[in-house]
């Protein structure tokens, strides 16, 4: 693994030596508490730190979001002492539009932003070689993998990529995409000054004015469990009275979801993953956000704003001093990753940019040859395009 490393991740050198390991699949059912525990102690020394990956949040989706699905967990374990060396959850036999063979996808939902594996750091080349090619080969008849929403310049998708070459298979990275990001380590206020028009720094000035009208503005950041119950119940309401209440697609607009929603924040706070953010004008909260952290990465998850207040803009206004909290109040994270598309509102506030793409493994002949024929008809779509 090479000493470089992707800002907001952190690893250690790793082990050269060789560990007996095995591979294990084991479907909803069957994971108990021992397994949970294993889990979390396997996430804490993970190279790849993503909080959509944690059995705090990975359960209830599968119960909640897909329960028409068959989800299984892979992992990598030692035959020594039975420690977790890897970690992934799949559905296998999948057919999309990025691999139409039968292959696994990484598991996902309308409310996992990014997907991938965990991955001990001392261990890292050993056991995704063994978790691949177990997955590819044998009774899973897997002829690929598919990790949509990954990091493309993480630790993981370099490792990956590495994977790929050792054991001769083909590695693809499809729709590129750049989503907005922060990077505390690098924000300055002349970073900020060329980010950030005269317009648009007028425009923050002028928003911020108008609530102030209302009371005194304030960024409260909960942490602790008993916070962040009470800071839930803000976000729910407000999203709810927004127009996505309107459309149907607030949390409380549908069971599953505010099931889902409740259990994940209640699982993920009792573990200080969860930071529940608030701009307030007084008493009054303006807009709450649900953030998920683990490592030194903070991930954002969902906001709401009061549209009694979408004259002063809240939830621009929200980003804004979100910004200014990572360089003091929240200095501890390296990266704040907003989860959002490039064209999200918050593309012109945050100044930085990830990239994410769905990583592909092609692992047979029949794979690789139709993945090869998909990119030659994609090339020739855009030079006929580039022609017409």
């Amino acid at each position: 693994m090479g000493t470089q490393q992707a800002i907001g991740e952190v690893i250690r050198p790793t082990a050269h030596t060789k560990t007996a390991m095995r591979v294990r699949m084991l479907a909803q059912d069957e994971i108990d508490s021992i397994a949970v525990i294993c889990w979390r102690n396997l996430a804490m020394r993970s190279c790849h730190q993503n909080p959509f990956l944690l059995p705090e949040f990975v359960l209830p989706a599968w119960k909640y979001l897909t329960p028409e699905r068959s989800h299984v967990l892979v992992i990598v374990e030692s035959v020594q002492d039975g420690r977790w060396m890897a970690a992934g959850g799949f559905t296998l036999g999948q057919i999309t539009f990025s691999l139409p063979v039968p292959h696994a996808v990484a598991a996902t939902s309308d409310h996992t932003f990014r997907t991938g594996l965990l991955l001990d750091a001392d261990h890292a080349p050993q056991a995704l070689d063994l978790l691949l090619s177990k997955l590819t080969t044998g009774d899973w008849r897997c002829q690929g993998v598919e990790f949509p929403e990954l990091r493309a310049d993480s630790i993981l998708a370099r490792e990956l990529a590495e994977s790929v070459k050792r054991l001769g298979y083909s590695w693809h990275s499809l729709g590129h995409r750049m989503a907005p990001a922060l990077f505390p380590g690098i924000i300055s206020d002349e970073r900020l000054a060329s980010h950030w028009s005269a317009t648009r720094r007028k425009t923050f000035r002028r928003s911020r004015h108008k609530l102030e009208a209302v009371g005194p503005v304030e960024l409260r950041l909960h942490r602790s469990p008993d916070a962040v119950a009470p800071a839930l119940e803000n976000f729910l309401r407000l999203e709810a009275a927004s127009w996505k209440g309107d459309n149907g697609t607030a949390c409380l607009s549908n069971r599953p979801d505010e099931l889902f929603i409740r259990e994940v924040v209640d699982g993920l706070a009792r573990h200080g993953n969860v930071l529940i953010s608030e701009l307030t004008a007084g008493d009054r909260v303006a807009a709450a956000a649900v953030n998920f952290n683990t490592g030194t990465g903070l991930f954002a998850f969902k906001i709401g704003w009061d549209r009694e207040l979408a004259h002063t803009s809240p939830g621009v206004l929200h980003e804004v001093e979100l910004l200014h909290a990572s360089r003091n109040r929240l200095s501890e994270f390296t990266l704040f990753d907003s989860c959002a598309t490039e064209s999200s509102y918050i593309a012109p506030i945050w100044p930085d940019r990830i990239p994410i793409v769905t990583g592909l493994v092609c692992s047979s002949h029949v794979a690789r040859l139709t993945r090869c024929l998909l990119d030659s008809g994609a090339n020739a779509k855009r030079l006929v395009a580039s022609w017409w």
